[in-house]
């Protein structure tokens, strides 16, 4: 058996050079992290009874870490963007309608919100690709069941990553969390109450091996597509309000037996 595997953090600090300044560089690196703060990450999936829903993502990282961030630099830590404008374009060009997103730098960090509105939960395979992330939300052909499957790896950390940034991913913590209105059949969630579904990681995790979130809910019978439009519910209840009270007048107007006539 060998030795255990090293955190991403772990060698980077080896593979810093080992001298006086350097000490004092990695010791301020240690103290400045913890106090800008580091990489947190938010996300919502919401589906509801008639096959709609929402995704919403918030996530904020400290200034001072930016430059490690970028999706479309194959060298950043942070495969994500952090500008308004190419948010808007990747969200336009995936025909993909957001309902609400917002860029703001405040306390030292960057801020990110973006809520994306899906006409079908399915639409979540055209979110904007990311280096080592893959999303599926589907029906199974055989069981009608519907099917989330998710990867996301961060992979070896690029060239560039020096101990400030490994040690700001090694505090960084992810949190997904899965709301769905029907039954569960079976799920790898860290957590689970009813149909809401929460996993957690720290982000170094994701250097060493993919993380995979997967869950099975049953299919969707007439009764969730019912529950998720009320008018179809109150158009029931009507007929069936109707329905009763033209019978009960029927049964009003039914005249009643005809006595004999008496005998002469």
């Amino acid at each position: 058996m060998g030795p255990p595997a090293l955190s991403p953090m772990t060698e980077a600090v080896r593979r810093f050079p080992r001298s006086a300044p350097a000490l004092v560089l990695a010791l301020a690196v240690v103290a400045a992290v913890p106090a800008a703060g580091c990489f947190h990450y938010d996300e919502r999936i919401e589906a509801r009874a008639d096959g709609t829903g929402t995704m919403t993502f918030r996530y904020r990282l400290p200034l001072l870490l930016l430059s490690f961030a970028g999706r479309g630099d194959p060298n950043a830590l942070l495969p994500l963007s952090f500008d308004e404008k190419e948010l808007r374009d990747l969200l336009d060009a995936a025909r993909l309608r957001a309902s609400k997103l917002v860029v703001a730098d405040r306390e030292g960090e960057r801020h990110v919100e973006i809520v994306v509105e899906l006409d079908s939960i399915e639409d979540i395979a055209r979110l904007p690709r990311i280096r080592g992330h893959e999303i599926r939300f589907a029906s199974d052909e055989e069981t009608g069941d519907f099917c989330l499957r998710r990867s996301i790896s961060l992979g070896a950390a690029p060239v560039g990553a020096g101990p400030l940034a490994w040690l700001a991913l090694e505090l960084a913590c992810l949190r997904f969390e899965c709301r769905l209105p029907w039954r569960v059949r079976e799920t790898n969630a860290d957590s689970r109450s009813g149909g809401v579904l929460v996993w957690e990681r720290r982000l170094s995790d994701l250097a060493h091996e993919p993380f995979v979130m997967s869950a099975r809910v049953a299919a969707p019978s007439i009764l969730d597509w019912a529950a998720g439009r009320p008018w179809v519910v109150g158009a029931i209840a009507s007929m069936a309000l109707a329905g009763a009270g033209f019978a009960a007048a029927r049964r009003r107007r039914r005249p009643g037996p005809t006595a004999p006539a008496p005998d002469a």
